[in-house]
């Protein structure tokens, strides 16, 4: 799930429309997206929290590919892999 803080609020996308959330305890970031240039960077062994969401993981397997969904291209996508990641 892609998720921006933007006027003091959290949202999440669910396709072309963002919708507003209040971040309870189990939230967290694992990776930082730039739409614009299709990067994307893994926060494992980042800490601490971003207004109000933690921050990071300790270990997994998780790839966030961009341009792809469903492991077919797929411009402005980022499709995620993998099977588990630990944060304790």
């Amino acid at each position: 799930m892609v998720v921006r803080f933007i006027d003091n609020q959290w949202q999440y996308a669910n396709n072309d429309v963002w919708v507003d959330f209040t971040p309870t305890t189990g939230d967290r970031l694992i990776a930082a997206v730039n739409f614009d240039s299709s990067q994307v960077q893994m926060l494992q062994g980042s800490t601490g929290s971003v207004n109000g969401i933690n921050q990071g993981y300790l270990a997994g397997d998780l790839t966030i590919t961009p341009n792809q969904w469903r492991n077919t291209y797929n411009a402005g996508e980022f499709g995620i892999s993998g099977t588990y990641f630990t944060f304790e």
